[in-house]
């Protein structure tokens, strides 16, 4: 099926990995959906009914002066077969592996999770969707009840229904990010529930053991407060955000009466498990 036009940026950043990372994070907070590294540049893509150049502008005088861009439209075209032409295996670690439906398993023993991305977030191969299933591992998630917050393709969700959660629920404010989580799910052989909102969807839904949120620095910090609320007794995983963030992120979750347990880091990305006190 052919969708609709994209934008291709494509940024000279001389394959620095930090300055990858950092453009990433800003772009994918302006509406960028896809990333590539390719050579010295990093490509990134977004639907061009929803590219804004003020804000690209600005997130390169301010963060990036010296960095070289350019912008091309993408005519329409089968962007499903484009993702499988790029999406390759990602090893988590030696429990886990995440493949799209299109890879032979591995059939190696290693738990494996199905994602189809569709131009949804969180395929593993950013660095914060590893970060956050890589200390998942380090939990207990029998019998417990997971919010997945901002699901993206819903891996972190179906990862905890794997290890044993009773139930996981899955917000995302892209009401395709929620169909494709939940069609996810399905393919994974997981109960999860798929909702399309923002965290005031959770005034109406209970309690949760755990929260997984990999969004981004501002989001978090905004909703801090309504985490808590629906976590009277358990943790947070928080991911979407660099090394330069903690001290902010620490200082909006400790205000809720969050406690830093641990704290997980790949490049300039950070993951930080928190409980509550």
């Amino acid at each position: 099926m052919v969708g609709e036009a994209y934008i291709e940026l494509r940024a000279e950043t001389g394959k620095k990995a930090a300055l990858n990372d950092l453009l990433t994070g800003l772009l994918a907070d302006v509406g960028f959906e896809s990333f590539v590294e390719e050579g010295r540049e990093l490509l990134a893509y977004i639907r061009e009914s929803e590219y804004e150049a003020d804000a690209v502008q600005a997130v390169f005088q301010e963060f990036a002066p010296e960095v070289t861009f350019h912008i091309q439209q993408i005519a329409p075209q089968n962007w499903n077969a484009t993702w499988e032409a790029q999406f390759e295996p990602v090893e988590v670690n030696e429990h886990c592996l995440i493949r799209a439906p299109f890879h032979p398993s591995m059939n190696d023993g290693r738990l494996e999770i199905v994602i189809e991305p569709r131009m949804s977030f969180g395929t593993g191969h950013h660095a914060t969707t590893r970060l956050v299933c890589k200390a998942m591992y380090a939990d207990n998630w029998a019998g417990l009840k997971v919010l997945d917050m901002g699901c993206g393709t819903g891996v972190l969700g179906i990862l905890a229904a794997k290890l044993g959660a009773e139930s996981v629920m899955g917000i995302d404010i892209e009401p395709w990010a929620a169909e494709n989580a939940l069609e996810n799910a399905q393919q994974n052989g997981v109960q999860m529930d798929c909702l399309c909102g923002d965290a005031s969807l959770l005034k109406e839904k209970g309690h949760f053991d755990r929260i997984l949120a990999n969004i981004n620095r501002n989001i978090l910090m905004e909703d801090a407060a309504m985490y808590r609320s629906v976590l009277p007794q358990g943790k947070i995983y928080l991911s979407g955000f660099l090394m330069t963030d903690i001290a902010q992120i620490n200082e909006a979750f400790q205000l809720q009466g969050f406690i830093l347990e641990s704290q997980h880091q790949e490049g300039d990305w950070i993951c930080l498990v928190m409980r509550t006190s």
